[in-house]
């Protein structure tokens, strides 16, 4: 028992007035529960920030890295064979065709990226000329922007990315 309380009295943790006030007890089982208890109260306080960032911490480590995008067709004609991509090029969004007027929204994911570098969209026009637009940035395979939105135009292509992602 002596040895038992050489040790809690030497804890370096600031315990020893907890150790002190657990001496009370005579038997050594009931005095370890004991401590163990005043250790949860006097830590209390702590137990719901440590579970909030808990918490935050295994959110964050699950989320799948990407970029949700939006294409509109805004012409009077489809296009065609839709392609969108990083510099990368490790996974592709396909799409056919895409009508007059047709809005589609798709989610690339960005898992196996490790590099910098741009995001790439590419189509055929109806009249068969291909176009490509290379927009943006993400930085070591992480996408900056949640959502990047494409306008397919008579004259050309109108980008719009949205907030950074938290």
């Amino acid at each position: 028992m002596n040895e038992l309380n050489k040790r809690i009295t030497k804890c370096s943790c600031g315990l020893a007035s907890l150790a002190r006030k657990a001496r009370r007890y005579c038997n050594e089982k009931i005095m370890i529960k004991y401590l163990v208890l005043l250790l949860l109260d006097h830590y209390k306080s702590m137990i719901k920030p440590c579970v909030i960032i808990l918490m935050v911490f295994l959110s964050s480590c699950d989320k799948d890295n990407g970029i949700a995008i939006g294409i509109e067709n805004k012409t009077n004609d489809a296009i065609n064979n839709v392609v969108f991509t990083t510099t990368e090029d490790l996974t592709q969004i396909r799409i056919d065709r895409l009508e007059p007027k047709e809005r589609v929204i798709r989610y690339l994911s960005m898992s196996n990226s490790i590099k910098d570098g741009a995001y790439v969209l590419s189509f055929n026009r109806a009249n068969g000329q291909k176009e490509s637009s290379k927009v943006g940035y993400y930085s070591n395979g992480l996408a900056l922007n949640q959502r990047v939105d494409f306008q397919v135009n008579n004259e050309g292509v109108v980008v719009a990315f949205d907030s950074l992602t938290e």
